[in-house]
């Protein structure tokens, strides 16, 4: 739990430097998401393997799997809250990743995609789009929580390779 906590503000404040540096930052899938995921949380969750190994010596892959999938979890609340609250700070931030959707509804109905079901249902998403363009509505907070969960599952995937990759000291 303290690893997800410290690791849990670590991305709170990555998320605010990113945002400070530049909010067309926060629509790059690779610096928003990817690195927090593959950089910071997986330290986090060996030094929480580590330190349950420490204190437990070890046991099955149930046991030790709990300490780096609790990191992840703690500290992914931390990251999708921060996410919704800069959202919620800064209606800016949602008008443009709308502006790049509608961009990339609009170079896809250009491309074609061949079936008319299709092409129908990208032309009612353009619509859409450009209705809350026009006419914002607040943040809801119901994708963050999907997500948060989805991510739960990516995370529980690390804490397994965690687990595998890294014995207990006293297997070796």
């Amino acid at each position: 739990m303290k690893f997800g906590i410290i690791s849990g503000i670590v991305l709170a404040a990555y998320l605010l430097v990113v945002y400070s540096l530049s909010i067309h930052y926060l629509t790059d899938a690779n610096i928003a998401y990817w690195f927090p995921t593959l950089g910071i949380h997986p330290i986090a969750m060996f030094l929480a393997l580590k330190e349950a190994d420490r204190i437990t010596g070890g046991g099955s892959f149930r046991e030790r799997v709990r300490a780096p999938f609790l990191t992840f979890t703690v500290a992914n609340v931390f990251f999708w809250l921060t996410l919704y609250a800069l959202h919620l700070y800064d209606p800016q931030l949602n008008q443009l990743e709308l502006s790049l959707q509608l961009q990339n509804a609009q170079q896809q109905l250009e491309t074609g995609m061949g079936d008319p079901q299709v092409m129908n249902q990208l032309r009612q998403d353009i619509n859409s789009i450009q209705a809350e363009l026009a006419h914002p509505k607040p943040q809801p907070m119901g994708p963050y929580v999907l997500y948060l969960a989805l991510w739960n599952v990516f995370g529980f995937g690390l804490a397994a390779l965690t687990v595998t990759i890294f014995k207990p000291a006293l297997q070796k």
